[in-house]
């Protein structure tokens, strides 16, 4: 009998033991198999994001041109799972949006792991690109304008809306030449002014039309007294983004040299000196004036195509050149004055607001769906 018990025993500890280690390792298995599925959920979620990264930075170089609606696939291949297994990533892109709406990427990944597949979607939605409310005209200003003119019949102010190109956009459609929270001045009888009103056109004409010159508006609340309000974003924003160079962008703490061609964001803040230069480029042009006293830019055999913003008692002046988008005039200001001669013009362009825009919407909204 005590040799049957010890054998029975035995066996029970050789069945006990088997079992435990069986399962150790089905454990140690399935903790092997997690740790590989969570990778590869891990992996799927990247390729989503990089995918929805990529299709934003579609839509922020070619803010204007919506015709995405297309698919592309990228191969991606991850680490080694087994002797002779990777796991393998593909991602599908679609951008799609028009200028008036919120654009979205919507990207779906796919990862293989032998037999087992795992998607993952990412969604992105850009906020609009939309012209600044404080854009009103071709020409808007905190207070009072005093607009000499002594250019050709041709040029002038138009609130005429005109492609980034500078050329007119048929059929015609624009905003008001000049909107002012004080009265405009006329120096001459030869001042030029057109625009596009509630679906009038006003041809280009030295006739002061209040249709399109407005005077003695109310802005509700206070009137930007700084660029960022006339953009706006947060104290600071417009700044960090010349900063940050990102497009071209720049900050100078006087005015550049003539010889500097403009893109971005620039920012210029104006301690001393005369900013009497060529101001070519594109983009959002930022003149800051940080003396007391009164300063005049003058823009002279060149084009600034975007939107030019003078802060804090600065004129203008415009010969042989001009802007095309808008220009903005800040207060705290006793008056705007603006001069226009030999061939200058502002011509307003919604297509070249929308254009420099891109440079300060970074902002997204992202949510995921599995």
């Amino acid at each position: 009998m005590p040799g049957k018990a010890m054998i029975i025993l035995i066996l029970g500890m050789i069945i006990i033991t088997g079992l435990m280690l069986t399962g150790i390792l089905r454990s140690s298995n399935n903790i092997s198999k997690n740790m590989v599925t969570d990778y590869q959920k891990k992996m799927t979620y990247y390729i989503a994001q990089s995918g929805a990264n990529i299709g934003l930075d579609k839509l922020r170089n070619n803010p204007t041109s919506f015709s995405y609606d297309s698919t592309t696939f990228s191969p991606m291949k991850g680490a080694q799972t087994g002797a002779q297994s990777y796991i393998i990533g593909k991602v599908n892109i679609r951008v799609m949006g028009t200028p008036s709406s919120i654009d979205t990427v919507i990207s779906k990944a796919f990862t293989t792991n032998g037999s087992d597949t795992i998607t993952y979607t990412s969604i992105a939605s850009k906020y609009p690109i939309v012209i600044p409310t404080m854009t009103k005209g071709a020409f808007t200003s905190a207070t009072g304008v005093t607009y000499s003119f002594k250019g050709s019949p041709h040029d002038g102010i138009d609130g005429h809306d005109y492609t980034s190109a500078g050329v007119p956009i048929s059929p015609p459609t624009g905003t008001y030449a000049i909107w002012t929270t004080g009265f405009v001045g006329i120096n001459g009888s030869a001042a030029t002014v057109g625009g596009y009103v509630n679906g009038k056109d006003y041809p280009l004409s030295n006739k002061l039309d209040t249709n399109i010159v407005r005077q003695i508006q109310i802005y509700p609340g206070n009137f930007p007294t700084n660029p960022d309000q006339v953009m706006g974003y947060p104290q600071g924003t417009m700044l960090s983004i010349a900063q940050s160079q990102v497009g071209g962008s720049h900050y100078y703490s006087n005015p550049p040299s003539s010889s500097a061609t403009l893109s971005g964001v620039t920012y210029v803040d104006w301690n001393s000196g005369k900013y009497n230069n060529n101001i070519s480029g594109t983009g959002i042009l930022i003149i800051n004036n940080l003396t007391s006293q009164p300063q005049a830019v003058a823009i002279k055999q060149s084009t600034f195509t975007g939107i030019v913003i003078l802060s804090n008692n600065i004129s203008l002046s415009v010969k042989q050149g001009g802007v095309i988008g808008a220009v903005v005039v800040t207060g705290p200001v006793a008056s705007s004055t603006l001069e226009i001669q030999g061939q200058g013009h502002i011509n307003y362009s919604s297509q070249a607001i929308l254009n420099v825009i891109k440079f300060t919407t970074a902002q997204t909204i992202v949510w995921y769906e599995r």
